[in-house]
């Protein structure tokens, strides 16, 4: 009986103990959560700083940046223009070839000028035979006169290029494949590529040539664009033949 009085007295303070130790033990959870809050926030607020700190310096790089372009014309950015790329990766600035490096540029304007040329003697022998006081033909229908020389071109109908007609044309060299065939005229397939049906022919094709070929001469050079030039224009003569 004395046994188990003091078992029965026992098991409150074993039951107090236990409830005690059941309402202790998710504290330290609690508190290690708090902590690690605090920490995490701790961590933010410096970050912001950090980040409004670098904030006037990374201003002054890109001011600089921009004041270095307006000096140097003629460097292109080779990394992201956005302020932090800059500060993380730092941005490097790569100079483009100087003018004085460019290769000659000689080919592609010789050609303008001699396609030019021989437009302004086509208009001008597609008036021989034809009388500017006579009235207007579908051979010579619209006509100018430039001092003492005189330039027509034929009808619309006749040539929608506005140039001259067909026979002045293969007199002149154009492409035409019996001749080149049958006469074994060859010389037709280098003059044809300078030879132009029109002055709309003649606009579009320097327009492109300009748009083309001057940026492929000063990268190349002349020797390399006028091989192309030529073969490709060898290459359509013999096609349209």
């Amino acid at each position: 009986a004395g046994a188990t009085g003091r078992n029965m007295q026992a098991e409150p303070h074993v039951a107090h103990a236990a409830s005690v130790e059941t309402n202790q033990s998710p504290r330290p959870l609690f508190v290690l959560h708090s902590r690690w809050r605090q920490e995490r926030e701790q961590q933010q607020a410096q970050f912001q700083q950090h980040q409004q700190s670098l904030t006037p310096s990374l201003q002054r790089k890109q001011q600089q940046q921009e004041q270095q372009q307006q000096s140097a014309p003629f460097t292109a950015v080779t990394c992201s223009e956005s302020a932090q790329s800059m500060e993380t990766t730092g941005c490097k600035q790569t100079p483009e070839p100087s003018i004085a490096g460019m290769r000659c540029v000689c080919f592609i304007p010789m050609v303008i000028l001699m396609c030019t040329v021989i437009l302004v003697l086509e208009l001008h022998q597609n008036h021989e035979g034809i009388g500017f006081e006579t009235e207007t033909t579908d051979d010579c229908r619209f006509r100018i006169k430039v001092f003492e020389e005189q330039f027509c071109t034929a009808s619309l109908s006749k040539n929608p290029m506005f140039g001259p007609r067909t026979e002045v044309l293969v007199d002149m060299g154009a492409v035409s494949g019996t001749r080149i065939v049958d006469n074994a005229e060859h010389y037709r397939l280098v003059t044809g590529i300078f030879l132009h049906a029109g002055v709309l022919h003649w606009a579009t094709n320097m327009l492109a040539t300009l748009a083309i070929g001057l940026p492929l001469e000063r990268r190349h050079g002349p020797t390399r664009v006028g091989f192309v030039y030529g073969f490709l224009g060898l290459y359509w003569g013999v096609g349209s033949a």
